[in-house]
């Protein structure tokens, strides 16, 4: 009976930890785009304002119109 119950723990276990991603340090999350507040402009280039203030440019986004558009998409 041990093994069918530890197994179940494990899994309550790995998929609570799925919900709950383990944080990241400051530095780290601003490389990985973790923690996008707000869309940024730089240059005429749209893109995602980071925690530090650096706007992380999209490069397929050419318009302000197709940076928009994207963010209304559910892919």
């Amino acid at each position: 009976m041990k093994k069918p119950v530890s197994l179940f723990i494990l899994t309550l276990i790995a998929a609570a930890l799925s919900f709950f991603p383990p944080s990241l340090p400051a530095s780290t999350a601003a490389d990985n785009n973790y923690h996008r507040l707000t869309v940024g402009e730089e240059s005429g280039k749209y893109g995602f304002l980071d925690l530090a203030g650096k706007v992380e440019i999209e490069p397929q986004f050419k318009l302000s119109t197709d940076f928009l558009k994207s963010l209304e998409s559910p892919n």
